[in-house]
């Protein structure tokens, strides 16, 4: 009997391990409220968006295909357009690594939060830099405002918009994100379009990309 009893110890010995190591399992996987965490990027708070304030834009050209060209490449005028974007910024704050909640060590293959601006953009203008004369005889004036031949896109828009109504809510910037200019006048013949544009942001910031090249034909 002496022996029986022994043998029943250490089962339930084993046993008691067994339940130990799951219970500890269970407490390594991210737990929100009353069930299991399924969010692959955890259940933590969200880590927070670290600002910038913009110091400067900068141009390029692009074919309809989002491939990169040369500024004096001439293309169909609806087959190119002018991406727009930060060139240079300085971060104002840091953020915090916050993971209240998990298990030290615990990495989630998740994308980082983009940097954004402080200043959401409200509005901007294109400004003609040279006299330019389309086929159709249209002269575009030194300092003309060009709005009305553009319209505009960016990568949270499903299709180009005019300016105006692009602008009808402010728009927020981030590092990665460019504005896509595109030109939709017909030139009807090999034109170059040299023009700058001034960006209106929020607190009354404002900043010039001069000298930014299309052509066109």
């Amino acid at each position: 009997m002496m022996i029986i009893q022994h043998r029943g110890n250490g089962n339930f010995f084993k046993n008691s391990i067994t339940t130990l190591l799951v219970f500890l399992v269970l407490a390594l996987l991210p737990i929100s409220c009353d069930v299991v965490c399924t969010n692959p990027c955890g259940c933590g708070p969200a880590p927070q968006v670290r600002s910038f304030n913009i110091i400067s834009f900068s141009s390029a050209s692009y074919n309809s295909n989002g491939v990169e060209v040369s500024d004096e490449l001439f293309l169909p005028y609806n087959e190119v357009y002018k991406s727009i974007k930060v060139e240079e910024f300085e971060f104002v704050s840091e953020a915090a690594q916050v993971s209240k909640g998990a298990f030290p060590g615990l990495v989630y293959a998740c994308s980082p939060v983009p940097p954004k601006s402080t200043n959401a953009l409200l509005y901007l203008e294109i400004y003609n830099s040279n006299e330019v004369t389309l086929g159709d005889g249209t002269v575009l004036q030194v300092g003309e405002i060009l709005n009305d031949y553009f319209e505009i896109s960016s990568d949270f828009t499903v299709s180009p918009k005019n300016i105006e109504d692009f602008f009808t809510e402010k728009q927020e910037i981030y590092s990665y994100e460019p504005f896509k200019l595109y030109f939709t006048k017909n030139p009807e013949k090999e034109t170059v379009i040299t023009f700058s544009v001034r960006f209106f942001l929020e607190n009354q910031v404002e900043k010039v990309l001069n000298e930014v090249v299309l052509s066109i034909k």
